[in-house]
């Protein structure tokens, strides 16, 4: 699929990485709060068997799959903000190219007209006929 036609605000995109990372970590810490929690209701458990699945359940799935979402949620908006910062950076450095290009360009197009004609103060590129202006 091809885009022929589209444009990135840089900065606009920071701003959604940015609340989007505020947002996401309301949950930091949530693993150690899973497992407070998970002891409360398996020490209120008078079943040994319930007691043991439900540390199980906390330390071998849960805790696990908190710190592992959080992790790659915080690596995934690092990474946004690194391909942002290197689709500004080439934007603009593809601008300081195209400029310095442009420059370039122009400076071999003006060699290329060797024989540039003399010209007085009074010459004019108008109308025949018209009264010339001496100064």
């Amino acid at each position: 699929m091809a885009f022929n036609d589209y444009n990135i605000s840089a900065d606009a995109a920071r701003g959604i990485v940015e609340s989007a990372r505020n947002r996401f970590q309301d949950l930091d810490g949530m693993e150690n709060k899973l497992q407070a929690t998970g002891d409360a209701v398996a020490s209120a458990a008078d079943e040994a068997k319930i007691t043991t699945a439900l540390k199980d359940s906390y330390t071998n799935f849960q805790r696990p799959f908190v710190v592992t979402m959080i992790t790659t949620a915080d690596n995934i908006f690092s990474t946004t903000d690194n391909v942002i910062n290197i689709y500004d950076n080439a934007d603009t450095s593809m601008a300081e190219d195209a400029k310095a290009t442009a420059v370039e360009d122009m400076g071999y197009e003006a060699t290329k007209y060797d024989n540039v004609p003399d010209y007085s103060p009074t010459d004019s590129t108008g109308d025949q006929g018209k009264e010339e202006t001496s100064w």
